[in-house]
């Protein structure tokens, strides 16, 4: 075999298979990170729609352009060189049509999740939502669960709490059906036994349940007993 029959640049091209992959795992595990930012982060530390498709996209744009470079480069060299190996430019290639379907599939679904959002957050509240707006949903929902609590046997002037509270309603943060933030109410009594001596068998009369939903639906609400 001649010098000019000679494979050149077999070492860069095995160097070039070996570490461009590491571009993929590094971008990987960027978007990794931010997912979970995105999704379990509180408060400040959560990332907006936009800040995460800001980093999925420069994430991204380390793997496709690195390997896009490598194959033009790779190209350049074989014009000039015919014997030039091409497994730089193989490998390159795998590695920016993984990049290209990962990555796209990704910022693909993150747009279609972010126009969803946006969407719903349009939306304005339902009526149910808006049914004590501007009204006292507090005291609404005591007069109703004391009235509960007093059909089924029960005193809703017993202590709810160690500290000897009895108001039997807590309060807690929720999301509305658009996404915005919105106040939950939640009556709960320590017991519901229509017994004066509570048991761990005592139960429910039925007829008691009846009479319950009765009153409850008469007044258009929805209860829940547990």
């Amino acid at each position: 075999m001649s010098e000019y029959d000679r494979t050149t640049g077999v070492g860069s091209g095995i160097a070039i298979a070996v570490l461009l992959p590491g571009t993929l795992l590094v971008c990987w595990l960027v978007q990794l990170i931010v997912y979970i930012r995105a999704e379990v982060g509180q408060g400040d530390d959560r990332l907006s729609d936009g800040a995460v498709l800001g980093w999925y996209l420069g994430a991204a744009a380390l793997p496709v352009l690195v390997s896009a470079l490598t194959v033009i480069v790779q190209l350049a060299i074989r014009r000039y060189d015919e014997h030039y190996s091409i497994v730089g430019t193989i490998a390159a290639l795998v590695v920016l049509a993984i990049a290209v379907l990962t990555n796209g599939t990704l910022i693909g679904s993150h747009l279609v999740s972010t126009a969803r959002s946006a969407y719903e957050q349009a939306q304005p509240p339902t009526a149910a939502e808006t049914h004590f707006a501007g009204g006292d949903a507090r005291a609404g929902l005591r007069e109703i669960g004391d009235h509960t609590v007093e059909l089924l046997g029960g005193d809703p002037s017993v202590s709810n709490a160690a500290d000897g509270s009895t108001d039997h309603i807590e309060t807690r943060r929720c999301s509305l059906r658009n996404g915005s933030r919105g106040t939950e109410y939640v009556y709960s009594y320590p017991d519901l036994s229509p017994t004066p001596t509570p048991t761990p068998s005592a139960k429910l009369a039925p007829a008691d349940i009846g009479l319950v939903r009765d009153e409850v639906d008469a007044g258009h609400h929805r209860v829940r007993v547990t």
